[in-house]
């Protein structure tokens, strides 16, 4: 039996197919009648079901104010692009993530679950971003910085 989501799913996939060049929710949602809650479900359908495939749909940013650019592509400038921002936002949630592990792990005792699976979140996000700070400082070097 076919859900819900997997029909939206292979709607969206159908919509996104007929156009390549990208669409925003106010398309959809011009085209389909759907709220918003709806469009996103079967965007993160269409994503699982696509999961390693060559081929996404991806979400990029138009400019400041801008609507969002949903996008079904293989094309791997189109993927640069949205890898690039996604980096930045991914590092950015990081950043907030241990900063609350942190804070969580400062407020409760280390010898109870919440304390620790705070220590262990705390820790684990810190050793990635330094991970991730060797990796600039190397392509800074690099480039002659």
């Amino acid at each position: 039996m076919t859900s819900r989501l997997d029909e939206n799913a292979g709607v969206l996939f159908d919509f996104a197919a007929a156009h390549r060049r990208g669409f925003t929710y106010e398309d959809v949602s011009r085209r389909l009648h759907w709220p918003y809650p709806a469009f996103m479900g079967a965007v993160r359908r269409v994503r699982r079901i696509l999961g390693n495939e060559d081929q996404t749909l991806l979400c990029t940013p138009q400019g400041s104010g801008e609507r969002w650019l949903y996008q079904l592509t293989s094309d791997p400038k189109v993927h640069r692009t949205w890898t690039r921002f996604r980096l930045k936002s991914i590092e950015s949630s990081l950043e907030t993530t241990e900063r609350a592990a942190t804070t969580i792990m400062r407020a409760t005792d280390g010898r109870t679950v919440d304390g620790r699976k705070a220590r262990l979140i705390e820790r684990s996000v810190r050793h990635l971003r330094e991970d991730l700070a060797a990796i600039r400082e190397d392509q800074r070097l690099a480039n002659g910085a």
